[in-house]
């Protein structure tokens, strides 16, 4: 049977693309792209038997982006299996693969394979530099084709992975560093096109309303400028420290029917 392969992500930074391609090129060399930052669906979806799913999203402070919910719970699986990727700077997904499947599932897909993957931390970008390396990625690509062997058979159940629930609570708490523009800004107003929280206005794109931003750094690597930045002695300070806590290489999970 051919597949439809249909790829889900999320990815301020491109590393949930980038997963969600190094998983879908070990199943088809076609697929379709659903990005839920840039482009996300305005209507249900209706995925079916011939159907599956690449779900590839960040973890933010444990869980998946707020963003995200309503978004997920557009796709409708009707039997559609999925293989879903939780996306983390190397401290930890806590609830977050958890909740990913859950919705999921609740929403008609069976998943064949859910992973957590470790990536270069998108505020801290020390921490786990360079990944997913060379190792990770051909973990990724054995992770592919054993849950897509599972798709091919056609097995039934629902998966086990980590997690608590209730899922930790989301909060507005914030870490006490920002974003700022330096001089660099040449007011070219993409920070503000894809900022997803409408933190950044396109009147005014060197300013970013706080209350609003919840620091996915969208806005940091689209700046064709590199005019975005985290700084200040706040920064420095709790770099360091998350730095400290994330020290120990982390290896990538990977879960099963």
């Amino acid at each position: 049977m051919a597949y439809n392969v249909t790829k889900v992500f999320f990815s301020p930074g491109g590393t949930c693309a980038r997963v969600a391609d190094l998983i879908s090129k070990n199943i088809s060399e076609d697929s379709k792209t659903i990005n839920l930052l840039t482009a996300p669906p305005e209507n249900e979806l209706q995925f079916g038997a011939n159907d599956v799913l690449i779900v590839a999203l960040p973890v933010f402070i444990g869980r998946i982006p707020a963003k995200t919910l309503s978004l997920l719970n557009m796709l409708k699986g009707n039997g559609a299996y999925a293989i879903i990727s939780a996306v983390y700077g190397n401290r930890a997904y806590d609830d977050a693969l958890l909740e990913l499947s859950d919705i999921l599932q609740g929403n008609g897909f069976t998943i064949a394979g859910a992973s957590a993957i470790i990536a270069a931390h998108s505020m801290f970008p020390r921490i786990a530099k360079g990944r997913p390396d060379k190792s990770d990625v051909t973990k990724i690509d054995e992770f592919a084709k054993k849950a897509f062997e599972i798709v091919k058979r056609k097995e039934q159940g629902r998966i086990s992975v980590p997690g608590n629930r209730p899922y930790k609570e989301l909060t507005n708490k914030k870490l006490p560093i920002a974003l700022k523009t330096s001089n660099e800004c040449n007011d070219c107003k993409a920070c503000a096109k894809i900022c997803p929280e409408n933190a950044i206005t396109i009147e005014n794109p060197r300013i970013t309303d706080a209350t609003k931003c919840n620091n996915c750094t969208a806005c940091l690597y689209v700046c064709p400028q590199r005019a975005r930045k985290f700084s200040g002695l706040g920064y420095t300070i709790i770099s360091a420290i998350f730095r400290r806590m994330c020290t120990k290489r982390l290896e990538p999970e990977f879960f099963y029917i």
